[in-house]
């Protein structure tokens, strides 16, 4: 059985950014994503999770720890 309390613990410090085209998907998932991960960016397409992934590269000096994506999307 997962233990959830440690689960957050886990991933409490963790970036991600999610990227995924299915709107319905993407707006359901991200509150649960944002119950585990200090910080989760969404993006609805390809490109705009570049350009997102690249813009918190340079405010952050950082990379996003987890990117998550869906396999086939527009552009």
């Amino acid at each position: 059985m997962i233990d959830i309390k440690k689960l957050q613990e886990l991933t409490c410090n963790f970036t991600v950014l999610f990227v995924e085209d299915d709107n319905t998907l993407r707006l359901k998932t991200i509150p649960i994503f944002r119950r585990f991960f200090k910080k989760v960016d969404a993006a609805s397409d390809g490109e705009e999770g570049l350009d997102i992934y690249l813009s918190y590269k340079d405010e952050t000096n950082n990379y996003y720890d987890i990117v998550i994506s869906d396999i086939q999307m527009p552009r």
